[in-house]
């Protein structure tokens, strides 16, 4: 998104807080305006428990009521990131090359 101000303004994000603490959440890492990548971190203390599960059936249904398209994207050992997009809906795996700049 570039800058704080800018995922502010055209961003799109739920999280969940205990005591002033963010402990889980879902934003678009990537958002074309058609397409929003989801992004979900839960703090390793309350892994384990569905959080992650909400902040991202939340995002989906905003996702859907503004008729962007949400996608899901991780590395394939990533295992509890697929058990998670399983859970929330996703199933079309795909290989593909990533290539960094060295």
């Amino acid at each position: 998104m570039g800058s704080e101000s800018n995922f502010l303004k055209n961003g799109l994000g739920f999280c969940l807080t205990y005591k002033e603490n963010i402990i889980a959440e879902c934003v678009s890492i990537f958002h074309s305006g058609t397409i929003a990548e989801i992004d979900i971190v839960t703090n390793p203390l309350y892994r384990g428990k569905g959080l992650g599960k909400i902040v991202g059936q939340e995002f989906i249904n905003k996702c859907l009521e503004a008729n962007v398209v949400p996608a899901w994207d991780c590395d394939k050992n990533n295992k509890s990131s697929r058990i998670l997009a399983n859970k929330l809906g996703f199933s079309n795996e795909e290989n593909y090359a990533l290539y960094a700049l060295k």
